[in-house]
C-alpha cells in the first residue's frame, strides 16, 4: 500500500522509517514511493525461515557468502530500497561488513503474499536483476512452487518453475547446493 503519492529520496525515506511511530512497521521504497509492507503471515515467516536455514546450512560447509533475513534494506539506487524476505550475498560482493547494503543481493528471495500483485512481483524481479542479482526466487506457498528467475545472455529473463517434488540446484551461484523444493514448505496444516 503506497503511503503518499509523492517521490521520496533515500534520505527522506530513511528519516521516515526512523520515526517513532514507524518502529514496528516494514517499508520499501519503490520508484521513490514509500510502500508499507503488511505483516507476514505465520506461513510466510515459516517458509522464509526454512529457506534461510537451508542456505545457512549450505554456507557452513561452503564458506562463499552470507545469508540474511527480511530485517535488512538493500539500497539499489536512488528511490529503490528493497527488503527481500531472504538474501544471499557472496563473499566476492561483500568482503567486509558494510554499514548498509548498497547493492543488490546475489540471490533475492521473495515469498509471495496474497497482497502481492503479479505486476508488483515482476517489477521487483526485473529491478533486482537489473541492479545485479544473479537469481531471484519467488516462492508461492499456496501451490508449493518456486519460480527461479535469472538474466539470460540475450538480455532477457530466464524462468524455471520448480514444484515441491523437484530438486533445486544452486548452479554457479551456489555450487553444490541441492535441496528438495518441498523442504521449503513446513509440514503443518492450517
Amino acid at each position: 500500500m503506497a503511503l503518499k503519492e509523492r517521490i521520496y529520496t533515500n534520505k527522506e525515506f530513511g528519516a521516515f522509517v526512523d520515526l517513532p511511530e514507524n518502529a514496528d512497521k516494514l517499508f520499501e521504497l519503490i520508484d521513490g514511493v514509500i510502500i508499507e509492507m503488511p505483516s507476514p503471515s505465520p506461513l510466510h515467516g515459516l517458509i522464509a525461515a526454512e529457506i534461510l536455514f537451508l542456505l545457512k546450512l549450505y554456507l557452513k560447509k561452503h564458506d562463499i557468502g552470507f545469508v540474511v533475513g527480511d530485517a535488512n534494506d538493500f539500497v539499489l539506487a536512488e528511490g529503490l530500497v528493497f527488503k527481500p524476505d531472504v538474501a544471499y550475498i557472496s563473499r566476492a560482493q561483500m568482503d567486509k561488513l558494510p554499514l548498509k547494503f548498497e547493492f543488490s543481493p546475489d540471490i533475492a528471495v521473495e515469498v509471495a503474499s496474497p497482497s502481492n500483485t503479479s505486476h508488483e512481483l515482476m517489477r521487483k524481479i526485473v529491478t533486482y536483476l537489473e541492479y545485479g542479482s544473479k537469481q531471484v526466487w519467488v516462492v508461492y506457498p499456496d501451490d508449493k512452487t518456486l519460480f527461479v528467475y535469472h538474466p539470460h545472455e540475450d538480455g532477457g529473463i530466464y524462468l524455471r518453475v520448480h514444484t515441491a517434488t523437484d530438486t533445486l540446484d544452486g548452479s554457479d551461484v551456489l555450487p553444490g547446493f541441492n535441496v528438495s523444493v518441498g523442504d521449503f514448505f513446513p509440514e503443518i496444516t492450517s
